[in-house]
């Protein structure tokens, strides 16, 4: 696994926006996320500019302490802080060998109010990504170790994972959804070129916006 510093590009979501997420304080009881995405996002970011995707509530997808999980599919992890994601510190990271939608992670710092939440991605050969599936969020102890569960509505492999404050997620939500909301505003929008333009000036804006506004809350992570 190796770091990857990222400034995200433009993203374009055909669908509406939806409220934003709810984190959870895991202790040592498995707890459950509310935050999901129903989406089936085909767009792409890369380094420039930032993206987001929409999410709706009702996760049933789990993150767990260590407490009350087992180690099948992880004995191979290499659970040391290889990630380093901006304002929310290090990260160790392992994909299940068994389930590419299983992961184990710590984070070198402890979060009780704000939350992090992951979402599941497909990065391309040209550093470009999309979506995959449900955002999962928590609140997280430092130096813990948790086991998540992402939601995987897509035929793709997971080979990145998006690492997001989660006080930032519903504006990056908004970006990603900007170009769709634009176009369900405009109806017939779709077939008329001026119109598809303005859409994605309406959306590059709204993107540029979130990246301006949150350049140090996020992290795509390549596994």
């Amino acid at each position: 696994m190796k770091k990857t510093f990222i400034l995200l590009t433009l993203c374009f979501l055909w669908q509406a926006c939806d409220p934003p997420p709810r984190a959870r304080y895991i202790n040592n009881t498995p707890e459950t996320s509310n935050t999901s995405t129903d989406d089936t996002n085909t767009n792409n970011v890369s380094d420039d500019t930032t993206s987001a995707d929409s999410n709706d509530e009702n996760n049933s997808d789990q993150i767990t302490d260590d407490s009350s999980s087992d180690d099948q599919g992880f004995s191979n992890c290499n659970m040391n802080y290889n990630y380093s994601v901006n304002s929310l510190g290090y990260i160790g990271l392992c994909q299940s060998s068994l389930d590419q939608r299983q992961f184990k992670f710590k984070m070198s710092q402890t979060d009780t109010t704000n939350g992090t939440c992951f979402v599941p991605i497909h990065i391309l050969s040209n550093g470009n990504s999309f979506k995959l599936g449900t955002a999962e969020c928590v609140h997280n102890q430092a130096d813990k170790v948790y086991y998540m569960t992402l939601n995987k509505n897509r035929s793709e492999q997971i080979n990145g994972i998006m690492v997001i404050r989660a006080s930032s997620l519903n504006s990056y939500m908004q970006c990603m959804n900007a170009k769709a909301y634009y176009i369900a505003n405009h109806p017939g929008c779709e077939y008329q070129a001026q119109c598809m333009y303005y859409a994605e000036q309406y959306a590059y804006n709204t993107c540029t916006q979130f990246k301006n506004n949150h350049y140090n809350n996020y992290k795509q992570l390549n596994l």
